[in-house]
């Protein structure tokens, strides 16, 4: 079966030629335009962030608020805020730093991960609007309680984080992180594009599983107007999208992620907007 699909890919790949150059300018744009603007400053300074010591203050502070609400250690707090901020994937950037530094372990970084896939707001409000931003928040921040109601967590001695901080090996590291993210979004929106659908309910909606900013486009193109609207934007930033998955992946790739929790945790969050959404309609 595998091997039969790998066949199938290669031809579609080699008859849709057109289509390939054009989602890979489309991917390069995306990344010049979008990505890279708004992710390399963000990943420079979450790097100068943790060697400056703020994340020791934010934890000493707020990290026992977090704790209590998610029952998890209070070096989540500082990431949730960073992901407010700045969103996916610099949470799970910042996530790989704590770990390798041995302030959490992998159970905790795939449950602090778990409670804020966010994206930079900029972005949601620019291809939404700010309702759609704040159900994405309060979904992500109950979905985040309800996975870890099961959760025994033990208050813990907060440790001072300890970081060194190196222009040039963070400009080095966070270019190959960029890089990666890159590839990741054109291979998605080469195969977006690719795969021979013809109605555009599946197209729009294949196109945000594996990559949101293009299923984000698509939505505003044929979708803008219509009842089901917000429910597409909402299902799409809340799975995250397969090219984010891999993002995320490829830069905890020395931990293990546990992948079903995360999925889980998507889905959850997707149904927990919906309602939301269709209550704010019913009241409206």
């Amino acid at each position: 079966m595998r091997k039969l699909l790998i066949i199938i890919l290669f031809l579609l790949f080699v008859s849709n030629r057109t289509s390939i150059l054009a989602s890979g300018i489309e991917a390069i744009n995306i990344w010049t335009n979008t990505i890279f603007p708004l992710l390399f400053p963000t990943f420079i300074l979450s790097d100068l962030l943790i060697a400056s010591g703020i994340v020791n203050t934010i934890t000493k502070y707020l990290g026992k608020i977090y704790s209590k609400i998610f029952k998890l250690t209070p070096y989540g707090m500082y990431i949730f805020l960073i992901s407010l901020i700045s969103g996916t994937p610099t949470n799970a950037k910042n996530l790989s730093i704590l770990k390798n530094k041995g302030y959490i372990n992998d159970d905790e970084l795939t449950r602090i991960l778990c409670t804020c896939i966010f994206f930079n707001p900029l972005l949601i409000i620019s291809m939404s609007n700010i309702k759609i931003l704040l159900i994405l928040w309060i979904s992500n921040i109950l979905a985040g309680i309800i996975m870890n109601l099961g959760n025994t967590y033990k208050p813990i001695n907060v440790e001072l984080i300890k970081a060194d901080f190196s222009l040039s090996s963070s400009i080095e590291n966070n270019i190959n992180i960029l890089l990666n993210i890159l590839g990741t979004i054109a291979l998605f929106l080469m195969l977006a594009n690719i795969l021979p659908i013809k109605n555009i309910f599946l197209k729009v909606l294949l196109s945000g599983i594996f990559e949101v900013t293009n299923g984000l486009n698509k939505v505003n193109l044929f979708f803008k107007g219509i009842w089901i609207y917000d429910y597409l934007i909402i299902l799409i930033l809340s799975l995250g999208g397969l090219s984010i998955f891999i993002q995320i992946k490829s830069i905890l790739k020395d931990t293990s992620l546990n992948t079903k929790y995360f999925l889980i945790s998507r889905l959850l969050c997707a149904n927990i907007g919906f309602i939301i959404l269709t209550c704010i309609s019913l009241l409206a």
